[in-house]
This record gives structure tokens, sequence and C-alpha cells, in this order.
């Protein structure tokens, strides 16, 4: 049987630690960066997952939808999103409703499971960019 690629986007990294974990449950899995796949052929499946920032979904993702849209009707789709760092029910069903709006713009997909996990957010993680006082 083909694996299953699991294609992930974000830019702080817990995109890509959910992408991981679901490859650590004993399912033969790929795991790559969404913008660096070309082609599907060779999986049998697809789990898309994107961050959410400020409650759109991460570019790459929604490039990836539109690069493979041939390709991602014909096989199963997955998609999950990384995105509330509060744990309360109204952040993860505006996410929800946010991811929803985002597929709903991709009408011929057709997902077999739509995911809401939440995030965490590390300010030392973010990279600023340095100016050069003059």
């Amino acid at each position: 049987m083909k694996p299953v690629l699991v294609a992930y986007a974000t830019n702080y990294g817990s995109t890509r630690e959910v992408a991981e974990a679901l490859n650590e449950r004993g399912i033969d899995t790929a795991v790559r960066a969404a913008r660096e796949v070309d082609a599907l052929d060779g999986y049998s499946a697809v789990v898309l997952g994107g961050a959410l920032y400020f409650f759109r979904l991460h570019k790459d993702a929604r490039q990836f939808l539109s690069r493979h849209r041939k390709a991602l009707r014909e096989m199963p789709v997955a998609v999950f999103a990384v995105g509330p760092i509060n744990d309360t029910a109204k952040e993860f069903e505006g996410a929800r409703k946010h991811l929803d709006r985002t597929l709903h713009k991709h009408g011929w997909l057709s997902p077999v499971s739509v995911e809401v996990f939440g995030g965490w957010f590390d300010p030392a993680g973010l990279r600023f960019p340095t100016r050069t006082r003059r």
C-alpha cells in the first residue's frame, strides 16, 4: 500500500509537530512541508495541516490545495488546522468557522475529516527583522 502524505504549513513549528505526531501512530506516512510537495502520485491519501494566523489558513496550505486540485479530487483528504492558543469553546468555534469558510472556497474538495487543534505561542521563537541605525 502507498503511504499517506501528511503535508503541513507552519511558521513557528506547532503544525509540524502535529504532523509528526500523526506519523507516530503506526500508519505508513511521509511528513513533508506543503510548499515542498511537487506531486501526489505515490500517495494513497493526504492529510493537510495548516496553521491559522488571525483566523486565516496558512498561505502554503491554501496554495497546496490550489496546486494539487486535480489529484486531490481523486483521493481521500483530511484537513486539520492549528490555531487557538486559548482553550475556550469560543476560540475553537471561531477557528472552525474560519477554516470551514476557507474550505468552502475550494468547493470541489470533500474532506473525509476536518479538525481544529489548539496551538501554542512562544514569544522567544518570534523573529523580527533587524534594522541598522544610520
